[in-house]
């Protein structure tokens, strides 16, 4: 099942030979075409040129055929995607094209990549790895300050386990004296004899 026809003739070849894969789309984007089952991107159209997703899986397929991955000029060089160039067969066959599209859709489900689903993780991963920096941030600060109470804390035990260490050095020593335990006088009034 394929979706509304596009302005561009050339998706809309796409989404024809792929009919039989089920619910295929293609939506805009950075100036060409991703190409979707569900929510899941498998194919990129690129100046009137189909690429489709490779893994690890898949990969071999594309470069026995001499295919070229889709590169794009970054900031400082050129970078490399994981989308290869569909063969010129698939562009004319759609059952060579179903196959093609089914190796590339399950490479697709292999990285975990998808549409809508992609963007909110990522989204998501920000937000993680925002509280993330700041648990490590208070964790680390929390830990200066357990150092510094465990230091100050040290030496105060320090001082008092010398005391007490010379207050039973001097008692073993019979230095000190027990005295006896001073009589509180009462403060009540004696009652009245009659």
């Amino acid at each position: 099942m394929a979706s509304k026809p596009h302005e561009d003739e050339f998706v809309d070849h796409i989404l024809d030979l792929l009919r039989d894969m089920g619910a295929v789309s293609a939506r805009r984007m950075f100036g060409g075409y991703g190409i979707y089952r569900g929510s899941v991107m498998f194919g990129l159209v690129a100046f009137q040129v189909l690429y489709l997703k490779a893994d690890d899986g898949n990969r071999a397929l594309f470069e026995e055929e001499s295919l070229e991955p889709f590169t794009y000029e970054g900031k400082s060089k050129p970078i490399q995607m994981s989308y290869y160039r569909a063969p010129e067969q698939a562009l004319e066959s759609p059952a060579v094209m179903l196959e093609w599209a089914e190796h590339a859709y399950r490479a697709a489900l292999r990285s975990g990549t998808s549409g809508k689903k992609k963007s909110k993780a990522a989204g998501s991963k920000k937000k993680a790895s925002k509280k993330v920096r700041k648990k490590a941030a208070k964790k680390a600060s929390a830990k200066s300050a357990k150092k510094a109470v465990k230091k100050s804390g040290a030496r105060v035990a320090n001082k008092a386990g010398k005391k007490a260490s010379k207050k039973a050095s001097k008692k073993a020593a019979g230095k000190i004296s027990k005295k006896p335990a001073a009589k509180k006088k009462s403060t009540q009034k004696p009652a009245n004899k009659r």
